[in-house]
């Protein structure tokens, strides 16, 4: 019987919102991942962002366990 490594047991796991970054929250959850939406601050100090105004967003990403960390790709938004 083969012993399973950490990464491959972290690969069976489904993805949960503590292990994603900050407010980001999960609306679905597949056999290909979970599907987040996230809120962001840009990083420019002259945005109304970076004074506690409203993030940026939402933005929807596709997060899965890969190498023994969480991945993220991005879901370009739908007309």
């Amino acid at each position: 019987m083969a012993l399973l490594n950490y990464r491959d047991l972290l690969a069976e796991q489904p993805i949960q919102e503590k292990d994603l970054a900050g407010d980001a929250e999960i609306i679905d959850d597949g056999p290909t991942g979970a599907i987040a939406v996230e809120y962001r601050r840009c990083g420019d100090e002259s945005c109304h962002c970076m004074t506690g105004d409203e993030k940026h967003g939402p933005y929807n990403y596709r997060a899965k366990w890969e190498d023994g960390a969480v991945k993220k790709e991005y879901l370009a938004k739908t007309e």
